[in-house]
């Protein structure tokens, strides 16, 4: 039997406030688990600025980045430009992007305009 695989995924773009927020989270994180993650973590950034993270190459954490751009990230708001369907769309994507090991797992993605929604079978 496989071991499941944790993911933890931070969204990070827009004004620099948000960066530091990400920062600070990520250095809680590492305080807690003795500055390492657990063997079945992973940590990804979605960030339309992944150069800014190049301060973090001494982190003790293994980070994964996606990057994003401004038109991805209109898209994933969608026609009413809302801004919380971007979280639901970088799930997808991670989705997308590990598909290999969340299929392991039989994960179900459905998605419809209103929401998104995972099970497990």
């Amino acid at each position: 039997m496989y071991a499941r695989t944790n993911y933890i995924v931070y969204l990070c773009y827009g004004p620099e406030r948000v960066f530091y927020e990400c920062a600070m989270s990520l250095l809680s994180f590492s305080q807690v688990h003795g500055y390492g993650v657990p063997g079945n973590t992973e940590i990804w950034i979605y960030t339309d600025k992944p150069g800014w993270f190049g301060e973090f190459k001494d982190c003790p954490l293994q980070l994964h980045y996606r990057t994003i751009d401004d038109a991805t990230i209109k898209e994933w708001r969608g026609k009413i430009d809302f801004v919380h369907r971007v979280k639901i769309a970088a799930l997808i994507d991670l989705v997308n992007v590990r598909q290999y090991t969340l299929r392991r797992y039989r994960y179900r993605f459905q998605k419809t305009d209103r929401r998104c929604a995972a099970r497990y079978r």
